[in-house]
């Protein structure tokens, strides 16, 4: 439901030469776009999935994390710290302290919340504390990124190929449901 839309608002952002991250595209430039792009779209998207999910023999070789998951306050840190142990399998990798992670995940992934100084005073954290040239992540503009009920069945139908293809990967298929639940009540804007 997101990936399609997030990176339609990237194309939108090189096309008018604004920051990364910084803007949602217009409502109607979305849905020209998705009007034209939106299976063969999808057939990335399920290329990609694919792709990772049969790359290797071995399902600890592979980590999934929800990106929903991943920008959230509580589950954020616990997933970045999911990243840091994976990550750190690998030989000659070895990831910050466990108890440093739920600080660097803020700052890489939060940055652009309001900051309260010891003062009292109120101000907006703009910059990555650990990588200051980092583009933002969080855009301005319209949320709503209508589907029609056609396009609507292509997700559901996306997913649950996806679900049944990976049938037994549990975690595969948590996710994934997740998904599915997110688009059956999703309403149709035809």
């Amino acid at each position: 439901m997101t990936a399609v839309p997030s990176f339609f608002n990237f194309k939108y952002e090189q096309k008018n030469h604004l920051p990364n991250h910084s803007t949602r595209a217009p409502t109607e430039d979305w849905i020209k776009f998705r009007d034209s792009n939106l299976e063969s779209e999808l057939n990335e998207y399920q290329y990609f999935v694919t792709f990772w999910m049969e790359k290797y023999d071995s399902r600890d070789k592979l980590l999934i994390v929800m990106y929903e998951d991943l920008i959230d306050y509580d589950e954020g840190p616990i997933a970045a710290t999911k990243i840091a142990d994976f990550l750190g399998q690998t030989d000659g990798v070895e990831p910050i302290g466990r108890e440093y992670i739920p600080c660097v995940w803020h700052a890489i992934v939060k940055y652009k919340e309001v900051v309260v100084s010891k003062s009292g005073i109120e101000s907006e954290n703009k910059e990555r504390k650990l990588v200051p040239s980092s583009p933002d992540s969080l855009r301005e503009g319209p949320t709503e990124r209508p589907y029609n009920s056609q396009q609507l069945e292509l997700l559901k139908n996306l997913v649950e190929g996806l679900i049944e293809q990976f049938h037994n990967d549990e975690e595969f298929v948590a996710i994934m449901s997740t998904y599915l639940e997110t688009i059956s009540s999703t309403v149709a804007l035809d």
